[in-house]
């Protein structure tokens, strides 16, 4: 098979990480892009290729990486709850339809497999004072909406003292939330930002 010839200015993978590397204070002091989180990125499609063959590689368009690299660092001041999504796969154990992150998907899409289903043992202060779900990839916030209510829609529904969960295919407590777009998610301070120390907050993985 014919090798890709990439086009004339792009990066390879490497270009990127040293790219980064010579960047440190627009993505945080003392974090670090390395490349388990630029893989991540790429593969979530929050920094597409421009380009890549047939053995794996990537390149990348520069004017793209540094819209990335300066979009700069953020703190998140109000109650969150914060996904730290790996790129979109599928989990035969769950029965959620979107694992993961992927860029391309629509905003229902992106909700949906970030509002579902997190082992948070007690969610009522998330929902009480209408906490920020905050989905993240590689440290990056990709997506912002407001929790409005637990969500026990669905026939499986068990109820404790801290209202609806599900069992999962473990025996474990996981919930569901409803939520709400933001009125503006794009004009959010942290929207498209690092966040690159996630403090007191807190915070579920799936992936990574």
């Amino acid at each position: 098979m014919a090798r890709i010839t990439p086009e004339p200015g792009t990066l390879t993978f490497e270009d990127v990480l040293r790219r980064f590397a010579e960047h440190p204070e627009f993505i945080g002091h003392g974090f670090r892009i390395g490349s388990r989180r630029l893989e991540l990125l790429v593969r979530s499609n929050v920094l597409p290729p421009a380009s890549d063959d047939a053995d794996g590689r990537w390149w990348f368009d520069p004017e793209q990486v540094d819209d990335l690299i300066f979009a700069g660092f953020t703190t998140i001041t109000e109650k969150a709850l914060v996904i730290r999504h790996t790129y979109a796969g599928h989990d035969k154990t769950e029965v959620r339809t979107h694992l993961g992150w992927n860029e391309t998907w629509t905003q229902n899409k992106k909700a949906e497999a970030t509002r579902q289903y997190w082992p948070v043992s007690d969610p009522r202060d998330l929902v009480e004072d209408h906490a920020l779900l905050v989905a993240t990839v590689a440290n990056f916030v990709v997506g912002l909406w407001e929790i409005e209510s637990l969500d026990a829609s669905e026939s499986d529904v068990q109820y404790d003292e801290t209202g609806p969960y599900y069992l999962d295919y473990y025996g474990k407590r996981r919930r569901s939330f409803r939520v709400a777009e933001l009125p503006d998610q794009q004009r959010h301070p942290s929207f498209h930002k690092w966040l690159p120390d996630f403090g007191g907050m807190l915070t579920q993985r799936y992936g990574y």
